[in-house]
């Protein structure tokens, strides 16, 4: 699936696929297996909204797809992001 974004788009959107590539490309911070599966969730959730961008009614509209896969993504960067340390880098 390929997502069109402008600077029309609202930042969400945005920000979570650059969490999800600088963690992806990061040799400091490693993503866990559910790290990734919560952004594969929020892309199908975003794909099933049939939006282009998340529109500022989903997130606020509780328990949708949109907004529990969104936040279950976000919160995940505390949780299922560790840090590489040096040793492993080597």
């Amino acid at each position: 699936m390929v997502f069109v974004l402008s600077e029309e788009d609202l930042p969400e959107t945005i920000n979570v696929l650059n969490i999800h590539a600088s963690i992806k490309a990061s040799m400091r911070q490693r993503g866990s297996e559910k790290f990734y599966r919560l952004f594969s969730e929020f892309i199908t959730a975003l794909k099933n909204s049939g939006d282009n961008g998340i529109e500022e009614e989903c997130l606020k509209e509780q328990n949708s797809p949109l907004y529990n896969a969104y936040f279950a993504f976000m919160d995940s960067q505390t949780t299922e992001v560790t840090q590489v340390m040096r040793e492993e880098l080597e």
